[in-house]
């Protein structure tokens, strides 16, 4: 389905092409499987009332049981929310500091790049306005914040473009945020204090441990560890259990 950069009279149709591979993380989940019959379990859906199992097509979605959409409805509503639109809501200029004061890392969700849509029956006239669209934005030092609809779910964010890309960047709803429950924990510990001589020692420790690692060499652990219990699954021997490492700054702590 082609998404839509819309604003008034806009309509500039597009992809979103996500930077990580979220499909890569499939074939580590180790499934559930029977003792008596080793047989996938799979998740069945029961009435809490009759406790009986519940198919696809007899299911309805509401708020709660006295506000239940027809099965009418929730294809209305479906349809009005399943527009793949990215909606701009407002052009803001993009200030030295964008980067740290509009969009703090702590609160991204997910990045997307952007590209000209080259779906079936696509026209070069939409690319071309793509791309004077991107350049603009690039000129005149711009941004968009911008409302993002895929799959009845809504999504929203900003439009920037860096390093000669646009990228959407997903950003929460203020409603979403958990600052409540953040400054809650915050306060049962604002009582406590760092103990000097620790604190020169973890800058020793820091100091003494800096280097660079190349990006391209860090492997994931878990799909390693993985891989390696299902080998053990298949021919069964000792596995090298890792010896637990002593914590420094607990050993530290201990000598004073």
């Amino acid at each position: 389905m082609v998404t839509q950069i819309r604003h008034k009279l806009l309509n500039i149709p597009c992809m979103l092409v996500n930077f990580v591979n979220s499909r890569a993380y499939d074939s580590e989940v180790l499934h559930q499987y029977s003792k008596c019959c080793l047989d996938r379990v799979r998740y069945k859906k029961i009435c809490e009332k009759c406790d009986k199992e519940v198919l696809n097509p007899d299911i309805l979605k509401g708020t709660d049981n006295e506000h239940i959409l027809t099965i009418e409805q929730q294809e209305r509503l479906k349809e009005k929310l399943d527009n793949q639109t990215i909606e701009i809501l407002s052009f803001e200029l993009q200030t030295e500091n964008f980067f740290t004061e509009k969009i703090p890392f702590t609160l991204i969700q997910k990045s997307q790049l952007i590209l000209p849509s080259i779906s079936k029956g696509y026209k070069k006239k939409d690319i071309s306005i793509f791309l004077s669209f991107c350049e603009a934005l690039k000129e005149l030092e711009v941004y968009c914040k911008v409302k993002y609809t895929s799959r009845a779910k809504e999504h929203y964010g900003i439009i920037t473009a860096k390093d000669n890309n646009l990228i959407f960047i997903e950003l929460p709803f203020s409603n979403r945020l958990n600052y409540d429950n953040i400054n809650k924990l915050k306060t049962a510990v604002e009582n406590e204090n760092c103990e000097a001589n620790l604190k020169d020692f973890a800058k020793d420790y820091i100091k003494s441990n800096l280097k660079e690692i190349d990006y391209s060499t860090i492997t994931e652990k878990k799909a390693i560890l993985i891989k390696q219990y299902l080998e053990q699954a298949i021919n069964p021997n000792e596995l090298k259990e890792e010896k637990e490492i002593e914590n420094p700054f607990i050993e530290k702590w201990n000598k004073n």
